[in-house]
């Protein structure tokens, strides 16, 4: 992809911050996250709140993030980028993190015990894509490597359909227990979609970098 035409101002680089850092509390909240996901089998229920506890936190950071960029946009007529653009990129970014919270909210509250190869493998392939959003959105501003971490979100969303239909798959097969499969289902889901959605981050990057090429 071509580089972005200079056209920036300095003043406005307060965006691309803000964008850059809420990024790297998602991306620090998927570290907590896939921490939990590993551990989960040997921890206490009183070890896995506080590691629950740790990634709410990180939470509210990003939601307060958000509203500083949303509040941002009121008080700035100029943007650097499209005013849409960043509303939507600082929103999937905001679901991003709620969804880790969420899922790890319901291990708890499923009562879940053991963590299934598969869901592991799902939340493994999750966090390098997170970490890819993170690489894409620090590259905003000066988006010349842009394009790699780009490919490679699309290239883990692929992977994760796979590993999420074979999930699927066996979980109907193995299972007997109608209550754990619909447990297991929705978390299963909620990980797919964490992962889908950061496709729809690289979806309006690619938007922003072709706007302005």
């Amino acid at each position: 992809m071509k580089r972005v035409i200079n056209f920036f101002m300095p003043k406005e680089d307060v965006f691309f911050d803000l964008l850059k850092k809420q990024s790297l509390t998602v991306f620090e909240a998927g570290k907590l996250f896939g921490k939990l996901m590993r551990d989960f089998d040997d921890l206490s229920l009183k070890e896995k709140q506080v590691r629950f506890k740790e990634i709410d936190k990180l939470e509210h950071e990003a939601d307060n993030l958000t509203h500083e960029t949303v509040k941002m946009l009121h008080k700035n007529f100029i943007t650097p980028i499209d005013r849409e653009d960043i509303h939507n990129l600082t929103e999937l970014l905001d679901d991003l993190i709620d969804l880790m919270e969420d899922i790890s909210r319901k291990l708890l509250q499923y009562g879940i015990e053991e963590i299934p190869k598969n869901l592991f493998d799902l939340s493994v392939i999750s966090l390098r894509s997170l970490h890819e959003v993170h690489n894409a959105v620090s590259c905003l501003k000066k988006p010349g490597s842009i394009g790699t971490h780009l490919i490679r979100i699309h290239e883990l969303e692929d992977e994760g359909d796979e590993v999420y239909y074979k999930a699927i798959t066996a979980l109907f097969k193995k299972e007997k227990n109608a209550v754990k499969i619909i447990k297991l289902k929705d978390l299963y889901e909620e990980v797919e979609t964490l992962l889908d959605k950061t496709q729809d981050v690289a979806c309006v990057i690619e938007g922003i970098v072709i706007k302005h090429a």
